[in-house]
């Protein structure tokens, strides 16, 4: 939910030594002398995968989404999405889908068979419905709903999902 460009690590301490930066940046280098484009030694903090300046923009975005996700609560947004989740594989087993995610799935992933399913995933993007078609795995389409798709929004997804055979 936060902008792009932004993302999170952790390492604990006991591993810092272990990992080495994939890249090098104006805030991890040595400033000085013939190597200046070489890791810092002894620089075993957390810091040292930091190489550039921090994307202010998309932080200052991420703590909006973040105040925004606890101000409904996560407890009510893992609830709707369970929800959704078990709608949507309902409806497509009602369709005569077979799935390929199991039941009683606990994520808002549902992925389901369907023949040239990259062809009809593009023909839904093209009537606003995002979902991914996969060739792998025998062919499959992935749908993946979250707390501000509505039981409405699935129900369209399967209503022209059925102009396509199985």
């Amino acid at each position: 939910m936060g902008p792009a460009g932004l993302a999170f690590l952790y390492v604990s301490s006991e591993h810092l030594d272990d990992l080495e930066p994939d890249r090098i940046g104006w805030k991890n280098q040595l400033w000085e002398g013939d190597h200046a484009e070489e890791p810092r030694d002894g620089f075993n903090a957390a810091e040292k995968f930091e190489y550039g300046t921090i994307h202010f923009q998309g932080a200052y975005g991420l703590e909006k989404s973040l105040e925004y996700i606890n101000n409904i609560g996560i407890d009510k947004i893992e609830k709707r999405i369970l929800s959704l989740t078990d709608h949507l594989w309902s409806r497509l087993s009602e369709l005569g889908r077979e799935m390929y995610t199991p039941p009683g799935n606990r994520a808002p992933i549902v992925s389901f068979y369907q023949n040239d399913s990259v062809e009809v995933a593009s023909k839904l993007m093209l009537e606003k419905v995002k979902v991914t078609g996969r060739e792998a795995h025998g062919g499959h389409i992935r749908v993946s709903s979250h707390f501000y798709n509505t039981r409405e929004d699935i129900d369209l997804f399967i209503d022209k999902l059925s102009e396509y055979p199985a």
